[in-house]
């Protein structure tokens, strides 16, 4: 609720502001829709479809507190502008976009390609650059009838959600800027996150579940939770995580890493005709959790170092290895190319004929009193 009330207080400051530049009063604020959540959508016939959940702020003179009415709306038309002037002339109230926090592509939009709906997100000044962008992994209406308690607003709920995963190593976070620059690098490929609804104590819940792989602004491949978890690592997307271990004491129970920090650095070199996609992966963690009995002796303490480095790098080279044989350079080593020699080389011959070097290091640091788990 108090997301809701910061927003439409940031909804009336916006109109406010126009006041300064004309006339001004409380029924300028009745007349308009600001969109919190946009969804793209195809129908048989190739027209586009656009879904838009929007807050109608309303305030008057006699009043001193901000309130707020959810609204959708569906339009359909050649464009994506057509079907937001439809929308516009079935509606009382102007729909304004400034304050959109989400952009959702359908499954079926997203494998057909999203081409046609990108370009108005980059050129109309309506459209800022800092919303999300997701592919959504069910049906419309599903997702439209999960909006009750903290979903009221699904836009505000996807920031939020956005927000806070930014930094997991499962997860796949773009905004429109984001997506824009990466489909327009040598390799023309973006990620965008992935929606999904699954059942949560009884009733639908809304999750933010792996991502999906655009190239030429078409979804190829879906990645998943796992796949995410190497690709974050690899490019300096994770800040903090935890990774979980068998005890060395008992192999039958486990301990937990919290990750405290992490820094990936990156260098790409050429050497007897293979290039090298050089990768150093640092990881500060903190002893969260033992299920079992654990004495912290230096020889325990590095066996848990060494084998936690190892199951990082398996999993990473493993996640390299399967990219390359699907030819999708998500590790965008042709930029790499561009910067380290300052040439353009657009084809696959780099990725194909580069090979990953990667040194994992795992510290764990002192961070609790509690030394040895009895």
């Amino acid at each position: 609720m108090r997301k809701i009330k910061s927003l439409i207080a940031v909804l009336l400051v916006f109109i406010m502001s126009i006041g300064f530049v004309g006339c001004y009063n409380y029924n300028d604020i009745n007349k308009i829709t600001f969109a919190t959540t946009t969804i793209f959508d195809e129908d048989e016939f190739g027209n586009v479809v656009i879904y838009i959940e929007g807050v109608k702020p309303y305030r008057n003179a006699n009043e001193s507190s901000d309130k707020g009415r959810r609204l959708i709306y569906k339009g359909t038309g050649k464009t994506v502008l057509e079907a937001i002037k439809n929308v516009n002339m079935a509606s009382s109230y102007k729909i304004n976009f400034t304050q959109c926090r989400a952009y959702i592509f359908t499954e079926k939009v997203a494998k057909t390609g999203i081409k046609k709906f990108v370009d108005i997100l980059s050129r109309d000044q309506e459209f800022m650059q800092k919303p999300y962008l997701f592919v959504l992994f069910d049906e419309v209406e599903n997702l439209l009838k999960t909006a009750e308690g903290d979903e009221e607003y699904l836009g505000l709920y996807l920031e939020d959600l956005s927000l806070k995963m930014k930094t997991s190593p499962k997860a796949v976070t773009v905004t429109i800027n984001e997506y824009l620059n990466n489909r327009t690098s040598v390799e023309k490929i973006g990620l965008l996150g992935a929606l999904e609804l699954k059942e949560d104590v009884g009733k639908k819940r809304l999750m933010l579940k792996g991502g999906a792989i655009l190239k030429d602004d078409i979804m190829v491949y879906r990645i998943t939770e796992n796949e995410v978890f190497s690709y974050n690592f690899l490019n300096n997307k994770v800040k903090s995580a935890t990774l979980e271990l068998s005890n060395p004491l008992n192999q039958n129970s486990f301990i937990t890493l919290e990750i405290l920090n992490a820094k990936t650095t990156t260098s790409l070199t050429y050497d007897n005709g293979k290039y090298k996609l050089n990768k150093g992966l640092k990881l500060n963690c903190a002893l969260s959790e033992s299920q079992d009995n654990l004495i912290l002796t230096n020889e325990n303490l590095n066996y848990i170092k060494a084998v936690e480095a190892e199951a990082i790098k398996e999993k990473l080279t493993t996640i390299f290895k399967d990219f390359k044989e699907k030819n999708l350079d998500i590790f965008n080593i042709n930029r790499l190319f561009e910067m380290r020699y300052s040439e353009n080389k657009n084809d696959n011959s780099i990725f194909k004929n580069t090979d990953l070097n990667l040194d994992v290091e795992v510290n764990i640091k002192d961070v609790s009193n509690v030394k040895n788990t009895y």
